[in-house]
């Protein structure tokens, strides 16, 4: 009866155990995703308030000719979107370039391609 009782008692723990664990891995993606996005909103509306020079660094996700609009994601994963001027060419840049853009409340002064 006494090793009934354990095993049961073991098998119990076990499963607590990897309920436990997986509880944990889940919560701790929740957090990755959300200091993410709370990074990209930092940016942008640091950018946006203070006109300072913001550096980007990424690959281009998406370019918008027509609105000059050009989707980057960062290198530390998180996805900003910026507005050319029309002196600036975009038709040399491809989805998937890695670029380093400079900008100033979220307007391109300056895009590169790195290699």
């Amino acid at each position: 009866m006494k090793k009934l009782v354990s095993k049961k008692l073991l098998s119990i723990l076990v499963v607590a155990l990897f309920t436990i664990c997986f509880c944990g891995v889940a919560i701790a993606e929740e957090t990755v995703d959300a200091v993410g996005a709370v990074a990209e909103d930092a940016v942008g509306a640091v950018a946006e308030e203070t006109g300072n020079v913001v550096e980007i660094k990424g690959a281009i996700n998406n370019i918008v000719l027509d609105t000059g609009q050009v989707e980057v994601v960062e290198e530390s994963g998180a996805i900003l979107t910026v507005t050319a001027t029309p002196d600036i060419d975009l038709t040399a840049f491809t989805e998937g370039d890695k670029v380093i853009i400079l900008c100033s409340d979220n307007i391109i002064k300056s895009i590169v391609k790195q290699y």
